[in-house]
């Protein structure tokens, strides 16, 4: 049984109970009661904002490098194509027109030419028909030239051969013995016979179409 409970007899017994004592002092604290579980992690707070600083000083430049060796000399290249011709300039400015010159002095008087002059019998004078080199014309000459004789067919003029060099490639020459042998186109002898070369020319003659003027002084 408790000291209270003891207490508590004996009033009982012995009468009525007395005015009540004074507090108990208080009792030694008792003994800390265990730790708590951990309680469970709060949310997560939101991201705070980024920090940006300002841009730092730029740094000093650094010292220069020292410059690299020349290399060797490299083979000389191709010499390049011959470039197309440029285009011609224009044309520059006219000079100035010169001024007029000294009239010269009168030229001396020539010599008295010869009283008779060109033949009228040896011009427009029908040919036979030539198809080869070396053929007669059957033309002949009226009169012994002073000079050569200036032969002209259907009014142009042709070369005749000056001398027996030229016998196979001029167009005509003059002969007196069948063609064989040619007379100097230089003081042509009288009936000498005109011969003709077509397959030099390309030109053959033909009778009734085409005639010859013989120019020339006798």
């Amino acid at each position: 049984m408790s000291l209270g409970e003891s207490w508590l007899g004996l009033a009982k017994i012995a009468g009525a109970a007395g005015a009540p004592g004074p507090t108990g002092a208080a009792g030694p604290p008792g003994p800390t009661g265990a730790a708590g579980s951990p309680g469970s992690p709060g949310p997560q707070g939101p991201t705070g904002p980024t920090g940006s600083g300002p841009t730092g000083p730029t740094g000093p430049t650094g010292p220069t490098g020292f410059s690299g060796g020349s290399g060797p000399t490299g083979p000389p290249g191709p010499t390049g194509g011959q470039g197309f011709p440029g285009a011609t300039g224009p044309a520059g400015p006219a000079g100035p027109t010169g001024g007029v010159g000294p009239t010269g002095s009168p030229g001396a008087t020539g010599p008295t030419g010869p009283t008779n002059g060109f033949t009228s019998a040896d011009t427009n004078i029908p040919t036979a028909s030539v198809s080869v080199d070396g053929g007669s014309t059957t033309i002949g000459l009226s009169n012994t030239s002073k000079g050569r004789v200036v032969v002209a067919l259907n009014g142009q003029i042709r070369w005749c051969a000056k001398n027996a060099g030229e016998k196979n490639t001029a167009d005509c020459y003059w002969s007196s013995d069948g063609g064989t042998t040619v007379d100097p186109n230089n003081n042509v002898p009288a009936l000498s016979i005109l011969y003709w070369n077509a397959v030099v020319t390309g030109k053959s003659l033909v009778n009734g179409t085409d005639v010859f003027d013989l120019i020339y002084i006798y």
